[in-house]
């Protein structure tokens, strides 16, 4: 990417020749340093491009960077291809021996199959500079491509953490990635059990949430499992005050909810979840639960029967 940002600045338009130099020679460093930077985003947390930003920052915001660096590497791709062979050879070459080096000093390292598809765009492009002609560069513009392919595809074959979702081939292959059990594992949710959703769907009545819970967490994988209503009373984490505490129990007093799901990781004190437990009445776990209960988040059912 440092040689295709280079070419691009020595096609200036009528900058002198001096100039231009000068301008391709600080283009290749500066990227070059973002380059090492982006390299250490596993471990920092944040690229260049979030380098000031502030509060809770996870890996997978990362992926608003794709679109922007796809557009740089086809300008530089274009322009590349219109400098001709020596340039096209030169740009392969480097992204070539920075790919193997990141595949190599990472998980997998320097002796993984994987570090074929470098080695060979290396000789493709040594092909194209002993040829002097373009066709070949084609070859090793598609072996480039292998390796990112295989990392984008990795999340579907091996998920890891869906709340945290993040690409790993070591994960795909069944090598630790060095990311530790949070990100490398999926955490399956505490409301993904198919008898509490077998009840829901049976007792609903005439409700028009299927439940109310007080996170989002909570109530995805019923709305994912169902395609029904559920009401995240308190937003993602359990904080966002969306309603009140009269409004919740005219709710339930008109029969819109009948059911409330509490526990869960929602976070601080919920006046809600305090009126439920107080005004409901908690539903026998061997009516709902086919899972096995998680020590650290329990969760409670509680049927709403508001009087008038």
């Amino acid at each position: 990417m440092s040689a295709a940002l280079a070419a691009y600045s020595w096609e200036m338009g009528d900058i002198p020749k001096r100039r231009r130099i000068e301008y391709a020679c600080l283009a290749a460093v500066l990227l070059l340093a973002a380059g090492l930077r982006l390299w250490r985003l596993e471990d920092n947390g944040f690229g260049t491009a979030y380098y000031a930003a502030g509060g809770i920052f996870h890996i997978y915001y990362l992926s608003t960077l794709a679109p922007p660096f796809a557009a740089l590497a086809a300008i530089g791709a274009v322009q590349l291809w219109r400098r001709g062979p020596g340039w096209l050879a030169a740009g392969l070459g480097a992204a070539a021996l920075w790919q193997g080096y990141v595949l190599g000093a990472g998980a997998l390292g320097w002796q993984t199959p994987w570090m074929t598809a470098p080695i060979a765009v290396v000789l493709v492009a040594a092909v194209t500079l002993w040829r002097d002609k373009r066709p070949p560069a084609l070859v090793g513009g598609a072996a480039l491509l292998v390796l990112p392919l295989a990392w984008a595809l990795s999340p579907i074959f091996a998920a890891g953490n869906l709340t945290l979702p993040s690409a790993s081939l070591p994960r795909w292959l069944g090598i630790s990635d060095g990311r530790g059990p949070i990100l490398s594992r999926n955490w399956a949710a505490l409301s993904e059990d198919p008898k509490l959703v077998e009840f829901l769907s049976s007792h609903r009545g005439q409700a028009r949430f299927l439940m109310a819970t007080p996170t989002a967490l909570l109530a995805a994988p019923i709305i994912i499992g169902t395609g029904q209503p559920v009401m995240a009373m308190g937003g993602f984490s359990g904080r966002d005050p969306i309603l009140s505490v009269e409004a919740f129990a005219e709710m339930a007093r008109r029969g819109d909810v009948r059911y409330v799901l509490l526990g869960g990781r929602s976070r601080g004190p919920n006046e809600l979840a305090h009126w439920v437990a107080t005004n409901g009445t908690p539903v026998d776990e061997a009516e709902w639960r086919s899972l096995s209960a998680d020590g650290r988040w329990p969760i409670r059912l509680y049927e709403l029967k508001v009087a008038d």
